[in-house]
Parts: structure tokens; C-alpha cells; sequence
């Protein structure tokens, strides 16, 4: 795996999905938010969980877990959201855990390896001490997603 080249500090905020740790940049995250009630839409893929009203705002729901496992799945009462600003609209994203906000250089984020075929959402992995973290780009994640275009 290649190193990326610049040496800046960046945080991301790890969280669970299933079985796989997986980070996004911190700057992109708006607020995590207790799983509630959500709109179902018709048509749509297994990975939209429906629309989440937050504090009367429409806001489209992917579920990261099926989204990576490419299947539907219920929900938990444990689930967790993250409220994301992606490009020009706000979309949340369903998690199992956060578990924290970590500081690293970018030198200790790996371009994904080539010849092993991956999500173009995923853009780096961060190995730590404990965990090998899987850091997913919001904006691509949701561009290639399937959502309903406009939810008002």
C-alpha cells in the first residue's frame, strides 16, 4: 500500500458498522443522533432506511451496514445516526457504535491496495494498535447510493 503524501494531523470520528471499524473525517460530521422513527419510501435500495425528520428538516437515512453488506437489515434501538453535511445536502448515516474521535497524521493513511477490489467510497485505511479502520469518503458514499434526489 502506498502512503499518501501530506504530513497534517486530521481527526475522524471511528465508529462500528457490524464487525468493521470504519472512520470518517470529523469536519464532515454534524452530530450523532439516537436512532428514531423514519419515513419509509417506496423503490428504493435495501441500504435506504427511510427519512429521519430532525428538528422538522427531511433527511435521507443510508443503513452503513447494509450498504457494505449490500442487503437489507432491521434496525436497533441501539443504532446510532450521524448527521453528515454531503456537498450540498445533509444525509444521515446508521451506525452501531462511535467509539471515538481519533487524531492521526494523514502519513498513517493507506491508499486502499489496487489489485484488491474495493467500494469507491472507501479512500484510506488507518491501522492502529487495535483496530484496522476502514475511512470512507461521505460525499462518494452518498453519490453512489441510489437516494431520492429531492425529500422535502
Amino acid at each position: 500500500m502506498a502512503k499518501r503524501r501530506e504530513a497534517d494531523q486530521c481527526e475522524i470520528i471511528v465508529c462500528r458498522a457490524g464487525n468493521e471499524h470504519v472512520g470518517f473525517f470529523k469536519d464532515s460530521i454534524e452530530e450523532v443522533v439516537m436512532i428514531a422513527k423514519m419515513a419509509a419510501l417506496p423503490e428504493t435500495p435495501p441500504w435506504f432506511a427511510g427519512v429521519l425528520t430532525l428538528r422538522g428538516d427531511p433527511i435521507p437515512v443510508i443503513d452503513l451496514l447494509a450498504r457494505i453488506e449490500r442487503r437489507e437489515r432491521k434496525t436497533s434501538t441501539s443504532d446510532l445516526i450521524l448527521v453528515c453535511q454531503s456537498d450540498k445536502r445533509r444525509v444521515g448515516l446508521i451506525v452501531q457504535e462511535v467509539h471515538e474521535i481519533a487524531e492521526i497524521s494523514s502519513d498513517a493513511i493507506l491508499d486502499p491496495p489496487a489489485e484488491i477490489p474495493h467500494a469507491q467510497y472507501l479512500i484510506g485505511i488507518v491501522t492502529t494498535e487495535e483496530n484496522t479502520i476502514q475511512l470512507f469518503s461521505i460525499s462518494r458514499l452518498v453519490s453512489l447510493s441510489d437516494l431520492p434526489e429531492d425529500i422535502e
